[in-house]
């Protein structure tokens, strides 16, 4: 989170209604400049119908997202702008290829619920991904991107990690249908780090989480190691 969040981030904004939220009121807040770095990075992915999603430019030609964003969406319906924040400074991207991991594609394995999206062009800003670390469970995390009440501004949350399952951590942001796909960062007084992308609300996957926990799928070596090889132009 950058230092000065509170001159760049909106606490008074209104909420829509009540969605993922992991306690009595959704805490979401507005961002007020998306110009800043990695906020300006973020994308809205929309598809026709009431398909919107969220991802991170983690390359020049690469947007990472949760995988069941890419589910029977061809890519030559997507609509990605890159830092929307209702301002004439975003920029439209155009997608040419989904890459959804294939433990995602083929078992729909909750563990590996992600993707990346190939650009067509390279994007003005990126936010490369980190391998998530033991120290980034008792690091504090927001989750940002665009939900379906307020599809034209980031909204973001302040939370931490909980327990994890697998390649999946419970967390407690915030968050609202939309935002699938939304970097998890974690934040200190010297980095802020991308380890992971949110993917399920609390009332999903509420067998291995029970409670107001919303999930997501931690970057571990695993997954980073996929991911690059993507980025190489090699599938593995």
């Amino acid at each position: 989170m950058p230092r000065d969040d509170d001159l760049r981030f909106d606490p008074d904004a209104p909420l829509g209604p009540k969605f993922w939220s992991t306690g009595p009121v959704d805490d979401r807040r507005r961002v007020r400049d998306a110009s800043i770095r990695p906020l300006n990075s973020i994308c809205r992915l929309i598809a026709p119908g009431p398909l919107l999603g969220s991802g991170t430019v983690i390359a020049r030609r690469a947007i990472l997202t949760a995988g069941h964003n890419l589910q029977g969406v061809a890519h030559t319906r997507w609509h990605i702008d890159q830092g929307f924040n209702q301002t004439p400074q975003y920029y439209p991207l155009k997608g040419a290829r989904e890459f959804p991991h294939p433990r995602w594609s083929g078992a729909r394995d909750p563990n590996f619920d992600i993707g990346l999206v190939a650009l067509a062009e390279d994007a003005p800003t990126s936010f490369p991904s980190s391998v998530v670390s033991e120290d980034d469970a008792d690091a504090s995390i927001y989750v940002c991107g665009y939900s379906l009440d307020d599809p034209n501004f980031q909204r973001f949350d302040v939370g931490s990690l909980t327990n994890a399952e697998g390649n999946v951590a419970g967390h407690t942001c915030d968050t609202a249908p939309g935002q699938s796909g939304s970097p998890v960062l974690a934040y200190d007084n010297n980095s802020t780090r991308l380890i992971g992308v949110h993917v399920y609300g609390y009332a999903e996957l509420d067998d291995l989480f029970p409670g107001p926990v919303n999930k997501a799928v931690l970057l571990v070596p695993e997954i980073v190691e996929w991911i690059d090889g993507i980025l190489q132009g090699s599938e593995n």
